[in-house]
């Protein structure tokens, strides 16, 4: 291996400005000799990575404490993508130099492989065993039982997966999720990628990024991250373009509901059950290292700065807490196992804890920075571990709700549609405890829309 020959025509390649012979000469030197190609995928994965940290995505903003310790906000993407788009084109010039896509589109049946295992946690699982870094990946089911994945298909769509996740690749350009999250990545070659999702939906691509939650027991979501895509299934499609946000579940009686949601934030209050987990996508998390405890009656403790969306837009919104009458409050590692629909497993398991006395003890979460003008659907996922004669209850603004009584191992959203802001841009979310009990707080999701209100379709 010659590297003065081989270094230069690389480098070339990385900045876009190398020439069709000089393509030819780089191919010929990788196909015959595999410490070039070693050498070659080492160089574009460092790239890769390089430039993707330029772009300064997914770099956590620490948050300003007021008698608190120091707290941060974690919310970085699972793979960096522009590694992902030089290991496909080392797929493409490497390991597939005797494939023709063509031929593979035209028999999606065809026994050849469709994608590359191109990244994956150090604790990912799968149901059928361990699976090598590279693998070749041919039609199938892909099942993830913990950790997190990238699959590089040969169109030049890249998939991120989050166990546990069960996802099928069903030809060189399509896949189908059936339960877990997904976030893909479509170079334009690979335009019309589909995504098929429960009760017979299709996300296809036309030209983005986006994520989906798949989850054919209580309800599925779309979030387009980048450019736009089209929903269709038994309602009417629609086209989501960049920000936007659906959802749909089983309506019954053959009906599919599809919602528009607008701009979603969520805030992931994590304890002990969760600490060391990475956030899935943008995520705002609260999790202070050690035990963390709110002081009665102290100044309020700035929880998280500048809140972004789920796209990685900030919003401008801030978050603190602060407790009155001296209540127990602060963060907790309570486990619930059972999945809260829309919601990443991590961020529903654990979170603040509220004990006291309901006529005397309150938390409160104030979030500002809020638009007065704007409407805003605020979703709360509790749960409980005891039997409480009076339930504790939330309030925001001029609406209840309390919290009943489920299964030890449960936790549910417990909703607020149509929230008014103060005039201040303010919005006071008000947690009164039960006596004798303990009730959890472990994530917030708001949700609304920057131009137009949520329409919902039911189409049998």
């Amino acid at each position: 291996m010659d590297q003065t020959t081989l270094l230069p025509l690389i480098e070339r390649y990385c900045d876009g400005d190398i020439s069709p012979a000089d393509c030819d000469t780089l191919a010929a030197l990788l196909s015959d000799d595999a410490e070039a190609r070693r050498l070659y995928l080492d160089y574009l994965d460092l790239h890769g990575r390089l430039q993707w940290r330029v772009r300064g995505r997914g770099v956590a903003t620490p948050a300003v404490t007021l008698a608190a310790p120091t707290l941060s906000r974690v919310a970085r993407r699972s793979v960096g993508y522009a590694a992902a788009l030089v290991l496909i084109a080392a797929m493409i010039a490497v390991i597939f130099l005797s494939f023709n896509p063509k031929s593979a589109i035209q028999n999606p049946q065809s026994p050849v492989s469709v994608a590359l295992l191109s990244d994956l946690s150090a604790d990912a699982q799968f149901a059928a065993g361990p699976v090598s870094l590279g693998a070749d990946l041919p039609p199938g089911r892909f099942a993830l039982t913990r950790g997190k994945a990238q699959i590089a298909f040969r169109s030049g769509a890249v998939v991120d997966l989050t166990g546990p996740c069960e996802f099928e690749m069903t030809g060189p350009n399509r896949g189908r999720l059936d339960q877990g999250h997904l976030e893909a990545f479509v170079r334009p070659e690979a335009h019309g990628f589909t995504v098929d999702a429960p009760h017979g939906v299709r996300i296809i691509d036309l030209g983005t990024r986006f994520r989906v939650d798949a989850d054919a027991r209580i309800e599925s979501r779309v979030q387009v991250l980048e450019g736009r895509v089209r929903i269709e299934g038994a309602f009417a499609a629609q086209v989501l373009k960049a920000d936007d946000a659906a959802t749909w579940s089983d309506g019954g009686a053959g009906l599919v509901v599809l919602q528009a949601v607008g701009r979603v934030v969520l805030i992931d209050f994590r304890g002990d059950a969760s600490q060391g987990v990475a956030a899935v996508g943008d995520v705002n998390v609260f999790d202070p290292p050690g035990a963390f405890r709110f002081a009665g009656g102290a100044a309020a403790v700035h929880m998280l700065n500048e809140l972004i969306d789920m796209t990685g837009r900030p919003t401008g919104i801030t978050l603190t807490g602060a407790s009155t009458g001296g209540t127990a409050s602060g963060v907790a590692g309570e486990l619930f196992t059972d999945p809260v629909a829309g919601f990443p497993a991590e961020a529903t398991a654990d979170g603040l804890f509220i004990k006291g006395e309901p006529d005397r003890h309150v938390l409160t979460l104030r979030l500002t920075g809020l638009d007065p003008r704007r409407t805003y659907h605020v979703q709360f996922v509790a749960g409980m571990r005891s039997d409480l004669p009076i339930p504790p209850r939330i309030s925001i603004a001029d609406q209840s709700r309390s919290i009943d009584r489920f299964a030890d191992a449960a936790a549910r959203v417990i909703d607020f549609e149509a929230v008014h802001p103060e005039a201040d841009g303010s919005l006071n979310c008000h947690i009164t405890p039960s006596r004798s009990g303990v009730v959890f707080i472990t994530a917030l999701r708001l949700q609304y829309q920057d131009a137009q209100a949520p329409q919902e379709r039911k189409t049998p």
